[in-house]
């Protein structure tokens, strides 16, 4: 959904230069995820988002739009991070020194040489894992999945 098809639509109003006492939350969000845009692109939206907000439209409505306008200015919208692991989860090859990541790459691809079941290469992996200290969580099992 273009912007500018959004303000013909509802009609204009203005965005006033000063900050507002009270910003809606979606013009909090603009303001904080699309500072690098223009102060054009960045009034733009929140015009379309107030005049959204003045002629009755739903939360999601307009969510929907914002979203729109961060995808079509190459950014992840907000709405889309919200299940995204705490930045503090890097994952469980972060928490392994590449020296020991070889080791159990290299002993997976022996025990598959070897012919080993897929369970038996799980139970290894996990056992590896749990010798230098990773705690076997539902992230650690996908990872032990993708490695068999």
């Amino acid at each position: 959904m273009n912007i500018s098809s959004v303000n013909n639509r509802i009609g204009p109003t203005t965005v006033s230069s000063t900050k507002s006492k009270q910003r809606s939350t979606h013009e909090q969000v603009i303001h904080k995820h699309a500072q690098h845009l223009s102060k054009e692109k960045r009034d733009s939206i929140i015009e379309t988002v107030r005049n959204l907000q003045s002629s009755g439209e739903s939360v999601e409505e307009i969510q929907y739009v914002v979203d729109h306008f961060f995808e079509d200015n190459g950014i992840i919208p907000p709405s889309q991070l919200v299940n995204v692991r705490s930045i503090r989860d890097k994952g469980i090859i972060s928490k392994i020194d590449a020296k020991n990541l070889n080791r159990i790459l290299d002993r997976v691809s022996e025990m598959k040489m070897e012919e080993k079941s897929i369970d038996e290469i799980k139970e290894e992996i996990e056992s590896l894992l749990k010798r230098l200290g990773v705690k076997i969580t539902s992230n650690t099992s996908v990872f032990i999945d993708i490695l068999t």
